[in-house]
Order: C-alpha cells, then sequence, then structure tokens
C-alpha cells in the first residue's frame, strides 16, 4: 500500500518531493470527494508549508504509525534446531519434487530426522494430502503425507510460533507454518507440535496435528523468533 501510493503521488510532484496542495486537492475531487471535504483532508494534516507538502510526509501521515512489532514467546534453542531442520527439510523435499530427483528418498529422509517414529508411536493429525486418511501415525502414512505434489510448488517456508509450553523434558509449540509459493502466494497452515528428546541428545516430533487456516497473507512474513537457552532434564524411566 504505502509503495503504490507513493508512487502514485510522485508523478504530480516535480522531482523535488513536494506537491502543490491545490493539485492535492483536485485529485480528492477527481476521486469523488466533494471540494470542500478535500480542502479539509489536506488542511487538517498540517503538513502545508508555503502551498505545498511532502509527499513521503502525506503518505505516513495517511497510513498512520507502523504497527508494533510483536512480542514472540521465547523459544529454547534446541526446538529452534529442530524447526530449522524441518523447514529445511521441506525444503528440500519441494526442491526433489520439482527438479525431478528422487523425491521418495528425501522424503523418507525427512520423515526420519525429524519424527520420533524410531522412539515409540507418533501421534500425527494431518492437513491434506494426496492419501486420503484421517491420520499418519505410521511411517508409510507419513510418507503419504509429505508426498503431496503441492511441495513441488513451494519456495519458501517459515514456521511462527505462538505459544511455547515445555512440560518437563517436554515442549509443545503452537502457531503457523507459512508456504510461499512460486507465484509470491503465502499460505499457511496452524500447528501443535510435541518435542520430545532423541536418543542423538536433539528434539524429534512425537505430537503433530495441523489444520487449514483457509487463508492467504501478503506483505512481509513474520519476523524469527528470539532464542533462550533452557536446560533439559531427562525424566527417570522414559525412553529416550
Amino acid at each position: 500500500m504505502r509503495a503504490h501510493l507513493l508512487c502514485s503521488l510522485k508523478d504530480f510532484t516535480e522531482g523535488n518531493q513536494l506537491i502543490e496542495t491545490a493539485v492535492l486537492v483536485k485529485l480528492f475531487v477527481s476521486l469523488g470527494q466533494p471540494e470542500d471535504i478535500a480542502q479539509a483532508i489536506v488542511d487538517c494534516t498540517k503538513l502545508n508549508q508555503n502551498g505545498q507538502l511532502d509527499y513521503k510526509d502525506f503518505v505516513s501521515w495517511s497510513l498512520g504509525p507502523p504497527p508494533p512489532t510483536p512480542v514472540l514467546p521465547l523459544l529454547p534453542v534446541s526446538v529452534a534446531f529442530a524447526q530449522n531442520s524441518y523447514r529445511g527439510g521441506l525444503l528440500e523435499v519441494a526442491k526433489a519434487s520439482s527438479g525431478g530427483f528422487d523425491a521418495d528418498a528425501e522424503i523418507a529422509k525427512f520423515v526420519e530426522e525429524n519424527y520420533a517414529f524410531a522412539q515409540g508411536p507418533v501421534m500425527f493429525k494431518p492437513t491434506l494430502g494426496p492419501e486420503t486418511f484421517d491420520y499418519a501415525s505410521a511411517v508409510a502414512d507419513a510418507s503419504k503425507y509429505f508426498g503431496n505434489p503441492v511441495l513441488q510448488y513451494v519456495s519458501e517456508v517459515r514456521l511462527e510460533n505462538d505459544l511455547i509450553v515445555v512440560k518437563g523434558e517436554l515442549t509443545f509449540a503452537q502457531g503457523r507454518c507459512y508456504f510461499t509459493l512460486i507465484n509470491e502466494v503465502v499460505q499457511f497452515v496452524d500447528f501443535t507440535f510435541g518435542y520430545e528428546l532423541n536418543p542423538q541428545g536433539g528434539m524429534s516430533l512425537f505430537l503433530h496435528h495441523s489444520c487449514d487456516a483457509q487463508r492467504q497473507v501478503e506483505g512481509r512474513l513474520p519476523s524469527k523468533m528470539a532464542l533462550t537457552v533452557l536446560p533439559l532434564h531427562r525424566r527417570p524411566g522414559r525412553r529416550v
């Protein structure tokens, strides 16, 4: 929006960033505003300087102050590594799918490295997939889910966490996963992830629930999450 307004108003300047207030009033009138209302709009900006105003200042005034930066929950470094692995793995699957490489091998690697199937049952409720199933709680079903042909059109992946809950050695994350497609459309799904320690000392998913938000968004993607180190302690008797 800002870029569009700047580009539109720049045509009415003489290369010095200044636009005649009378010209701006006429512009508002041409857009359907009564002349007295158009004049009142220009006057209330209090940007008038000898019959001119800076068009960039006017755009800033029109749009108001930028929204405050969202306060994001702190993310344990162990989960940050896990989510970075998840993002990178999805992009590798997308790359293999679109480039005619061995996508099945890349999917198998992704599932093995990010999900805790080797440690026990995984609670996996997927969003949508090329196969019809309600749950993907087996390795074969999870592989079918990530075989979704839509992934070949994904150019970027980003996870935005809204809530982090740490329960002993288990960590739960709730938020949205954003997918930028090659046509620059951004789509996202809501997720709830549960992480547990794996034998390598990292974190693997034993819980995955996602649902289609049925929305598209435009503009900048959410900012990165702040990181902090939280100590990890194993509970006695738990298999890892």
